[in-house]
């Protein structure tokens, strides 16, 4: 996956299914989710053919003034994108680093190829 490649819904569907944990709202109980991926939030160009892809992102440092930033020293990244799991019952979100999985669907694409040369390889 290039850091051109997005995230599209299957992946990040993907990427949570091979996680361990169960997914139940913490707030209300319910297992039903939507996930928004920058392919929910895609905008055609006007002939139609070109999208351009929107990442939900949460902005970053909020300092306007260079003097205020005593007050801030904590929160100075420029953003930070994420991709979002919602309750459909009481729209609690879960938020999950974007390049972070990326980083993860990436590793397991790399690791099930090299799996699949090795099951080759001893076929053969």
């Amino acid at each position: 996956m290039s850091d051109k490649k997005i995230i599209k819904f299957n992946d990040f569907s993907s990427y949570l299914n091979r996680q361990s944990g169960n997914h139940v709202c913490p707030i209300c109980g319910h297992d039903e989710w939507d996930l928004h991926t920058a392919e929910n939030a895609a905008i055609k160009s006007e002939d139609g053919k070109n999208k351009k892809y929107i990442v939900p992102t949460l902005p970053g440092s909020p300092r306007i003034d260079p003097l205020d930033a005593p007050l801030n020293q904590l929160y100075q990244s420029p953003a930070l994108n994420i991709l979002i799991m919602t309750c459909n019952n009481c729209a609690y979100m879960n938020l999950f680093n974007y390049q972070k999985v990326k980083e993860k669907l990436e590793q397991h694409s790399e690791d099930k190829g090299n799996t699949e040369s090795r099951n080759e390889s001893t076929e053969g």
